[in-house]
């Protein structure tokens, strides 16, 4: 809670925002490389986070850019003040120089469906990566890995009132420039750090 300024660090709750179907916990980086034991379909540690894991992924390709969908669950009460991600990803030596760029995404229905969005045009993902970001460019692939910390998605989360604010979660989108390989990839960790004002 370091960029906190003092008065919201008084107030501030912070915590762990949990991937949709997955118990947080020390063993985040095992689970998200071994799956969910038995039947893990409909979980978001899916294949296309892990070339290990068992569960069904929810993926989407938009012209050569490659994508996981991720639903975040974010508290019912009380207004983020805080949201970033740190994630360290291995790759095959043949996919050095891929771009990684991560956007907030929507749901297909707000009927409490929590179905996540798998269209999106090139300009709303790149849109959602600025206001992350700060600019366009994407973080490269070097030396089979990446890891990234601190990424700060609260700019580019949608705020209440705004027709695609969901109360319950917000829409996490992994995005590659081209797809990886798939049988190499592993994400050794994903974490997101959340802190809240009123009571999660």
């Amino acid at each position: 809670m370091g960029t906190l300024d003092i008065q919201q660090r008084k107030v501030a709750v912070p915590f762990f925002g949990h991937i949709w179907g997955q118990n947080q916990s020390d063993l985040t980086a095992v689970d998200l490389n071994s799956g969910f034991p038995g039947d893990a379909s409909g979980l978001d540690y899916v294949n296309g986070l892990s070339g290990s894991s068992n569960a069904s992924a929810t993926t989407f390709t938009l012209g050569g850019t490659y994508g996981v969908a991720i639903r975040v669950l974010q508290p019912h009460y009380g207004q983020l003040i805080e949201c970033k991600l740190d994630i360290n990803m291995s790759f095959a030596s043949a996919d050095n120089g891929i771009g990684f760029y991560c956007a907030i995404g929507t749901f297909a229905s707000m009927a409490q469906t929590y179905i996540q969005n798998l269209s999106y045009t090139q300009s709303e993902l790149d849109q959602s990566w600025a206001k992350i970001n700060g600019h366009n460019a994407h973080l490269p692939v070097t030396s089979g890995s990446i890891n990234a910390k601190a990424i700060n998605l609260l700019p580019a989360l949608y705020p209440y009132g705004n027709a695609n604010y969901f109360e319950d979660a917000f829409v996490l989108l992994l995005c590659f420039d081209k797809q990886p390989t798939l049988a190499n990839f592993i994400v050794n960790w994903l974490n997101i750090h959340q802190s809240t004002t009123g009571i999660a």
